[in-house]
């Protein structure tokens, strides 16, 4: 499973998902726009039809956001 996710009406890093095991949060995510090194993951689990917002990171009220996610 994958998820790639990015803020559109605010600056804000293209952040890509890289492992994930069952319902548990997506574990590991990278910005594909910077230099930083891979990092635990951003509030993001993984469902039978797709995912959910666990956290904060990209749950911003009245932001808009873009995705990509595949299972």
């Amino acid at each position: 499973r994958w998820v790639l996710v990015k803020r559109t009406d605010a600056t804000s890093d293209w952040i890509m998902t890289t492992g994930s095991i069952g319902n548990a949060p997506l574990s590991m995510t990278i910005s594909l726009n910077t230099t930083k090194q891979e990092v635990g993951g951003y509030g993001l689990s993984t469902i039978p039809s797709g995912f959910n917002v666990i956290e904060g990171d990209f749950n911003t009220a009245g932001a808009t956001y873009i995705y990509m996610a595949i299972a």
